[in-house]
């Protein structure tokens, strides 16, 4: 190694060169990453699923010319739908199974919220949910300051100090506009956006008690990182033995990535019914082997390959 640094030193600043061997073992498997392992087509699709998703993002984006909230709302959760699907696939093929793991979570999060907003033929989810950031930053940019330390930090450094003040007017004057007015009184009081007192009142509302219980709820022991049993592939009376840091083994890392690409077309055909339905590509032809030729909708093929690809490796969710 061999980089020009600059340290503040107490004596002043310091320019020079450090020089020397940093010690170095590659634990993650880098140059064989997981998605080398199981069947390619599994990779494929998944990928092929992400992509689609994109596509049907920017042709409903673009579908309309006057957008209201709501789905402008729905349309902000699509975006973030699909940027923490492509973040699961690249941990997954990289063998991070855990941090993958935990991501599902936000998905999961994602996917409740969207019900939400959709299922309420106003749009007063959509608002409650764009108003409750605002809520948070005053709760925050409220309570920073009354820390010495964070306080001493701010009045030190102007050019933040100009921006923390910025933002904190910002979120007051959000939630005085006439769109949130009225809920932000309610908003003031909650502690989800959504209005129930726990998370999984919140999923059971958007029909997803299932997911709560077993994929939100049972990785909540790892994402808190006070599940250490999870760390262990062996322990006896005598030693430990942890697991590898990376996880190669497709009956271990292809569940994940199926389960997320079903969810992921569920969600699509979710946005695309409420958006009427709109005609975005020519229909998909399925080849019956015994001779007739059907046409079918896109996420309706996708749906099929995924059942198929992905039947041999889902199993239940585990922590």
């Amino acid at each position: 190694m061999r980089a020009e640094v600059v340290l503040d030193m107490p004596d002043g600043m310091v320019r020079g060169n450090f020089s020397g061997k940093v010690c170095r073992h590659n634990l993650f498997a880098r140059e064989c990453p997981a998605s080398l392992e199981g069947p390619s087509e599994a990779w494929d699709l998944a990928q092929v699923v992400i992509d689609h998703g994109c596509c049907i993002f920017e042709r409903l984006d673009s579908g309309r010319s006057e957008l209201g909230l709501r789905d402008v709302v729905v349309q902000a959760l699509f975006r973030r739908l699909l940027i923490t699907a492509e973040a699961i696939r690249s941990l997954l093929a990289q063998g991070l199974e855990e941090p993958a793991f935990a991501t599902c979570r936000t998905l999961h999060e994602l996917e409740r919220d969207l019900r939400l907003v959709i299922t309420d033929p106003s749009d007063t989810a959509a608002r409650r949910l764009a108003a409750f950031f605002a809520v948070k930053g005053r709760r925050h940019f409220a309570k920073a300051p009354k820390n010495p330390d964070t306080r001493e930090f701010i009045q030190g450094n102007a050019a933040f100090f100009d921006w923390f003040r910025r933002k904190s007017r910002s979120f007051r004057d959000g939630l005085d506009s006439d769109t949130f007015r009225d809920l932000a009184q309610e908003l003031k009081q909650a502690d989800h956006w959504h209005g129930f007192p726990n998370q999984q009142e919140a999923f059971e509302a958007a029909g997803m008690a299932g997911t709560y219980h077993l994929e939100y709820g049972g990785s909540s022991l790892f994402v808190h990182g006070n599940n250490l049993e999870h760390d262990f592939a062996d322990v006896d009376d005598t030693r430990i033995q942890l697991k590898p840091f990376a996880q190669r083994d497709p009956g271990q890392t292809l569940h994940h990535l199926g389960r997320m690409t079903l969810a992921l077309i569920n969600i699509y055909s979710l946005i695309w019914e409420d958006r009427g339905k709109p005609a975005y590509q020519e229909p998909v032809k399925l080849e019956d082997e015994s001779g007739p030729t059907y046409d079918m909708d896109a996420l309706v093929a996708l749906t099929a390959q995924a059942t198929s690809v992905f039947r041999a490796w889902r199993r239940p969710a585990s922590t």
